[in-house]
């Protein structure tokens, strides 16, 4: 998995929790940034190493809304494909099975919300 978050962040504990709930036997690679366009940049050079580690399934996982953008930035779900597709030609990877995951809203608003309705503030859909 390569992950727009700190090495101990939400999206890459949330995810790897995840996966090991989904394949209990899974063993999981990861590799983080500190932010989108570090991620977009360096993506390609990502799948490579998780590659030669053995990985058979790549998820980039990324937030489209990220905390630290600019108030008036549109961020736009198709230019950050079309970036981290380049990352991955450029890398020379673009025919490896990666899945792309564009997180509309901040993981922590899907916790805390989760966290509310267990606890009974919110009612289920």
């Amino acid at each position: 998995m390569v992950f727009e978050s700190a090495p101990q962040g939400a999206e890459k504990s949330v995810c790897e929790h995840l996966a090991r709930v989904i394949r209990p036997e899974i063993e999981i690679s990861s590799a983080t940034h500190r932010n989108k366009p570090e991620l977009i940049a360096d993506c390609g050079k990502d799948v490579v190493n998780l590659l030669k580690e053995g990985c058979k399934r790549i998820f980039i996982i990324w937030d489209l809304f990220p905390a630290w953008r600019k108030k008036n930035e549109k961020p736009c779900r198709k230019e950050d494909r079309e970036a981290i597709l380049q990352s991955l030609k450029q890398a020379g990877v673009q025919n490896t099975p990666v899945i792309l995951i564009c997180i509309r809203e901040e993981l922590e608003a899907w916790l805390l919300a989760q966290e509310a309705q267990e606890i009974g503030f919110l009612l289920p859909i």
